[in-house]
């Protein structure tokens, strides 16, 4: 028996003084309806669940996709290409190198513009 497909991206868009900040937390696939919603957004917040396809595999035989999550090392190049400043990863697994300040994959995502949503951060879009 095979399951019937779960949705592809699950999103939330705020608007505020005509600025838009998007959280994207699930994501499983970056369509072309994903790519126009993501170059609408000022601010993106995005599914950084797992660095790898095969991360989760040698513990639960699963990957990345299996479990509805495309890849940062998938996702970083569509997203590099919104510019500079523009995304931050949230939603990272415990197995997910980017958790490390020191790791290569940090240096990456930093290098192209991107970075790491930290705990307790705040943002105001709009106007005050």
């Amino acid at each position: 028996a095979s399951a019937e497909p779960g949705p592809l991206a699950v999103g939330y868009l705020f608007r505020a003084g005509g600025r838009v900040a998007g959280v994207f937390p699930d994501v499983a696939v970056i369509d072309e309806p994903l790519r126009e919603a993501l170059a609408a957004c000022d601010r993106v917040w995005f599914d950084g669940t797992f660095w790898s396809e095969e991360e989760m595999h040698p513990l639960n035989g699963r990957s990345a996709r299996e479990m509805g999550h495309v890849p940062v090392a998938e996702s970083l190049a569509p997203l590099a290409r919104l510019g500079p400043g523009r995304v931050a990863y949230l939603h990272l697994n415990n197995t997910n190198p980017l958790l490390r300040p020191d790791s290569a994959e940090r240096a990456e995502v930093l290098a192209a513009g991107l970075r790491v949503a930290e705990d307790g951060e705040h943002v105001q879009i709009g106007h005050a």
